[in-house]
């Protein structure tokens, strides 16, 4: 699965769904083999820490529409995720750290390359209370309308980060309609020149509680996941210990009985051979294997068929036969053998 956008977005989703009181189980399946494999897809797809492709989050917008009967919910995913902040800490820190919708906007390219790996950002025109972006979609990514209305959304929120008034966004073109890029129009009210000061002044100390906040989160997640990966390497380490008591009990049972042991098929060739192999026919193991030899050639000629009856009768009733049949030796004459 290609990583081309943050599961930040795909939380949104989720966030949404949950306000909504729907149940998000119906979003999974089909999605990627690599997130249909996981026990639980939501906690993956909630972990800002991970990332996956463009067509899985486009699947997600494409279900979550269907479900709420909602053309335009992935344009209300994005103002819910920015006036909610269910960005999460470090997200909000990052945006926070700017103080303003102009310095945001200004930094807009930072800010994508934090959370998303299909697009660039162009600031066309930046002025006091206005501003025109486009965005450059990468062509070999599978992004959808949606991600687009997504991204309307989160700007048109944009101001409510620093305590002012939603924006207002006009797009006049748009790339998923053969546009060359989609071109957003953003005006947002004036902020006074008192409010702008106090927010410089007091974001400081904002972005660093969040900042100490999005330092203990991490370590809870690392710790989390530390605890996770030792578990499943003393289980890795529990079962190699066992497959290997395994097959030394399996190598002493079968060195101990009788005769030789051996697997084979029906084209006589052999996979598998005890260490009484060369005590038998004269042939080591490693000799034996390396010359591809079948069974059927350590045979005397005149046995080769009663060995084959006795293949056939034990692969038909599953059953043991014993009967005896000629094995030639490497240096000459033969041993009697049997199955």
């Amino acid at each position: 699965m290609e990583k081309e956008t943050s599961c930040i977005n795909s939380r949104a989703i989720l966030d949404y769904l949950k306000k909504h009181n729907v149940d998000c189980s119906s979003l999974f399946g089909d999605l990627d083999p690599e997130i249909d494999g996981l026990e639980d897809p939501e906690i993956f797809l909630r972990d800002p820490n991970n990332w996956i492709s463009c067509s899985v989050i486009s699947k997600l917008y494409k279900r979550a529409k269907l479900i709420l009967h909602d053309e335009m919910a992935a344009y209300k995913m994005g103002r819910y995720a920015t006036e909610n902040i269910s960005l999460g800490y470090a997200q909000r820190i990052i945006f926070k750290a700017f103080w303003s919708v102009r310095k945001a906007l200004k930094n807009s390219q930072k800010i994508n390359d934090r959370w998303n790996r299909t697009k660039k950002v162009e600031l066309i025109e930046l002025k006091r209370n206005e501003a025109t972006i486009r965005l450059h979609w990468n062509p070999e990514t599978k992004a959808s309308k949606d991600i687009c209305l997504y991204n309307q959304g989160a700007y048109t929120s944009l101001p409510l980060i620093w305590g002012g008034s939603p924006a207002t966004l006009k797009e006049k073109c748009c790339y998923f309609n053969d546009a060359p890029y989609c071109e957003y129009h953003i005006k947002w009210p004036i902020t006074n020149r008192f409010h702008e000061i106090f927010s410089r002044f007091f974001t400081s100390k904002s972005v660093l509680m969040d900042t100490i906040k999005e330092m203990e989160r991490d370590k809870k997640i690392i710790e989390r996941k530390t605890e996770t990966l030792k578990n499943e390497v003393e289980e890795r380490k529990q079962a190699e210990k066992t497959l290997r008591e395994s097959e030394e009990k399996y190598r002493l049972l079968v060195n101990n009985i009788p005769g030789t042991v051996y697997k084979g098929y029906k084209d006589w060739t052999v996979d598998f051979f005890d260490e009484k192999i060369e005590l038998l026919t004269g042939y080591n193991f490693d000799e034996f294997n390396s010359r591809k030899m079948k069974w059927n050639y350590i045979i005397v000629e005149e046995d080769i068929e009663t060995a084959r009856e006795i293949f056939i009768q034990a692969l038909k009733t599953d059953k043991s036969y014993i009967r005896e049949y000629r094995i030639k030796f490497k240096t000459g004459g033969y041993k009697k053998g049997g199955k």
